[in-house]
């Protein structure tokens, strides 16, 4: 390319800027820590989509790594292409946890899964990655299973989070987050119940 910055990266930047924009600016979530006035995505060859960790160059503040080229992945709905939908879902799913890291420093230990997989559908909403854990265990189809019973929720859980907010509309989620952020130590359903 011209500018010397592959169309991957660009497009993946692209993402994230969506991600901020719609997490941050519209929802009103804590922002994650800047280092330097930048976030830090990096990309690596790896198994998974991505995952967000601490940074050790930023007080509270966390990086995150992107699969390569999401290639090899279960398919999705994007009109972009599967790759493409991969890394809208990562980006969107990834960038929740530097937030919900901001917000209550991991304190949810798997629910962290059901709200960043929520994100997901509310940034891009075409992609439906989230599809792919649905048939497994998931209120979708086993819905007499209860949303704590493995101990917590997890990506299959999302459609809790999807139908609260179709219910009591995108507010019911920050507020959630608000109130996680000075009650790290309350149990999940606890926090679902208070709001």
């Amino acid at each position: 390319p011209i500018n010397g910055v592959p169309d991957f990266v660009e497009r993946v930047a692209e993402y994230f800027d969506e991600s901020w924009r719609k997490e941050v600016i519209e929802l009103g979530f804590t922002a994650p820590a800047l280092n330097g006035g930048r976030y830090q995505v990096s990309f690596q060859s790896m198994g998974s989509y991505g995952y967000t960790a601490l940074d050790g160059g930023a007080p509270g503040g966390t990086i995150i790594v992107m699969h390569n080229d999401f290639g090899g992945f279960p398919p999705n709905t994007d009109p972009d292409g599967n790759a493409l939908g991969a890394a809208k879902a990562t980006a969107a799913h990834e960038f929740k946890h530097a937030i919900q890291s901001a917000t209550s420093q991991w304190s949810e230990g798997d629910w962290v899964e059901l709200d960043a997989t929520w994100m997901e559908d509310i940034v891009f909403d075409d992609t439906n990655d989230y599809y792919n854990y649905l048939p497994s265990q998931s209120p979708i189809s086993s819905p007499t299973t209860a949303l704590d019973s493995g101990g917590g929720g997890s990506y299959e859980d999302c459609v809790w989070q999807l139908f609260m907010t179709e219910e009591w509309g995108d507010q019911i989620i920050p507020d959630l987050w608000t109130w996680r952020s000075s009650h790290t130590g309350e149990g999940m359903m606890t926090s679902y119940a208070s709001n």
